[in-house]
């Protein structure tokens, strides 16, 4: 008798790769499956032994065998009858060398590079110790693949990196990253700038990882805008980039970390006008230093540490008591007599320097020897002052009793002469008169000589002869 059974068909073979190693188990699904006899798997020449479940399932064990395409057939019936027609892949195992970064937030993209990745074999990243955490990587590359953290601990969490045969990669050794949890983001000082960008601003971070972030990527998220930072010690830095037009000039400010949100909370930034100098005072000052150029203009707002540099002397400024204008101190700087050097002002502000576009002349000091005459009363016009540091080029102005003004005719550069004022009632008001010299109105050099006041003017009423030879010796006495 001869029994007749219907004709066995090969529906679906998984995987249809695997390791030059072996060991991988293939699924084979289909109908009509009896065993009649040994039963096996044929991968080219080599013949291993099949597992018949049920009637529709059976499996086998991929043997170790060259990387290549393999033609794979199965018998039931000892080798009578061989169905089906696939093909099998054997391939070089995946090999990973690192995964970055180290430290990370949920949703970071992890970067794993090797060799031997294909985007035919599903790669899995397990996260913790047994949680169930896990994503499926994306194959970039033979030698890049990334996975995103999914994880529900923070602090120190191992990483496994296996095939979708839960096979671990080769080389993908016990591994572990620092999933960071979102950090509160704080300032201590209000967050304002220039719309021209570069200035460098300070933010402080809870973290318990501060080692591990300052060999990270951290970022300063300005609106939609990031930017490069550092951290040290839970202070983060960063430079404002510079403001677009046409967009509001109030943007939020977070922190990232490999491009991931890191904050849990908002900041706001806000674009001002760039910082503009409209006057200085005074522009005429002595090159021994010390002399208070207050410096107005628009927002020129207090923001941390104040500098001022004439041409490249840089010295100390600050804002005074209004907070609307800056005070500078002028430097001592080493000159030739005569000479006078017009330096560039700039003022370093928020972090940024900024050109005033004026200029402060240095000039040699002056210096007050003697005057002539000392003693003047309202018939005396002017008053001759010796000394040195006296230029055409910068003013000079006399100061008579700290309230009385005249602008000095220069004669030489030891010589001036400066007109008493027009309303002497002003400045005859004692025995004694101060006098003082300035270029700026706030400088002054006093005179160590006092000037005297008498009330009894001279007059002249004749003299005799009024003639004489022209070759002189004639005495002449004079009434008065």
């Amino acid at each position: 008798n001869i029994t007749l059974y219907p004709t066995p068909l090969i529906e679906t073979v998984s995987p249809t790769s695997g390791l030059v190693y072996g060991g991988t188990t293939l699924v084979v699904k289909g109908r009509n499956f009896r065993k009649l006899g040994r039963s096996f798997c044929a991968f080219g020449d080599i013949v291993v032994e099949a597992n018949i479940h049920s009637s529709i399932h059976l499996s086998c064990v991929t043997p170790e065998i060259a990387a290549g395409n393999v033609p794979v057939k199965f018998s039931l019936d000892n080798g009578m009858t061989m169905i089906g027609n696939q093909s099998f892949s054997f391939v070089q195992p995946i090999v990973l060398h690192s995964v970055s970064p180290k430290t990370a937030v949920n949703g970071t993209d992890l970067f794993l590079t090797g060799k031997g990745f294909r985007r035919n074999v599903t790669i899995k990243c397990s996260f913790g110790n047994g949680h169930g955490d896990f994503s499926l990587a994306k194959v970039v590359s033979s030698t890049r693949a990334s996975c995103p953290v999914v994880a529900r601990t923070f602090g120190y969490i191992g990483l496994s990196v296996v095939t979708s045969d839960n096979m671990r990669i080769s080389g993908a050794k016990a591994a572990e990253i620092y999933n960071h949890p979102l950090v509160a983001v704080t300032a201590n000082k209000t967050l304002f700038g220039s719309d021209a960008g570069g200035q460098e601003i300070e933010l402080l971070i809870s973290s318990e990882a501060d080692e591990l972030l300052e060999h990270s990527a951290i970022g300063c998220l300005f609106g939609h805008r990031s930017v490069p930072a550092t951290v040290t010690r839970s202070v983060v830095k960063c430079m404002t980039p510079p403001w677009e037009p046409q967009t509001p000039r109030n943007v939020t400010l977070t922190v990232n970390l490999n491009g991931m949100e890191f904050s849990k909370n908002v900041l706001n930034f806000e674009y001002i006008e760039a910082p503009r100098v409209t006057k200085i005072h005074p522009v005429y000052v002595s090159t021994s230093g010390g002399t208070h150029v207050v410096v107005s203009g628009v927002n020129l707002l207090p923001m941390g540490r104040v500098s001022c540099r004439f041409g490249n002397h840089q010295t100390y400024g600050y804002f005074d008591s209004t907070l609307i204008s800056v005070a500078c101190l002028t430097p001592s700087i080493d000159q030739r007599e005569g000479e006078i050097y017009a330096y560039p002002l700039f003022l370093f502000l928020n972090g940024i320097w900024i050109d005033s576009e004026q200029k402060v002349y240095f000039h040699e000091p002056i210096h007050i020897e003697s005057l002539a005459p000392r003693v003047i009363s309202h018939s005396v016009e002017s008053i001759l002052v010796h000394g040195s540091g006296f230029s055409a080029v910068v003013p000079i102005h006399c100061q008579f009793n700290h309230s009385s003004w005249s602008t000095a005719v220069i004669i030489s550069n030891k010589t001036a002469k400066c007109p008493l004022p027009m309303d002497k009632a002003t400045v005859l008001t004692g025995e004694e008169l101060s006098f003082s010299l300035t270029t700026n109105k706030v400088d002054f050099i006093k005179s160590p000589y006092p000037l005297r006041y008498s009330n009894d003017d001279m007059y002249l009423t004749h003299i005799n002869p009024k003639i004489g030879p022209s070759f002189g010796g004639t005495r002449t006495d004079v009434y008065g």
